[in-house]
């Protein structure tokens, strides 16, 4: 699960004590600390679980997951192949890369750094790009 969930879910656990907590000092009465306990728990569990759920079980929780695992490690072990509009291959680049894509006026941009620091841009109107991430 990507660090940004489980702040979310530290953050809902931990608001979920503070109200337990003040709702135990804000009264004497035995029963209505258990039933603060109880309605608190009965509405931060199903959001923890939700929140655990999502990150680990869905797509896009996988592919945040992907997103911050390039990010925090400068890349993943990736080939890019660049394929002219005939399917002959121009260049193939073979490391760690993070890599970056936009699309502006009908062109994809794909951006990445090297791990010799040099920076590609690769523009590609009518060929193909083909980014495959390797066992590391």
């Amino acid at each position: 699960m990507a660090i940004i969930y489980w702040v979310f879910l530290l953050i809902t656990i931990v608001v979920a004590a503070i109200i337990i907590a003040l709702g135990c000092c804000l009264t004497d009465i035995k029963s209505d600390k258990i039933a603060v306990a109880i309605i608190v728990t009965i509405i931060a569990a199903p959001i923890c679980i939700g929140i655990a759920y999502w990150g680990t079980f869905s797509a896009s929780g996988q592919r945040a997951l992907k997103d911050q695992q390039s990010e925090l490690s400068n890349g993943i072990q990736r080939t890019i192949t660049v394929y002219d509009m005939d399917g002959d291959v121009i260049e193939t680049y073979t490391g760690k890369f993070d890599v970056q894509s936009t699309e502006s006026d009908g062109m994809i941009y794909i951006k990445f750094d090297d791990e010799d620091g040099n920076r590609h841009l690769i523009y590609s109107a009518s060929g193909t790009v083909v980014i495959t991430e390797e066992e590391e």
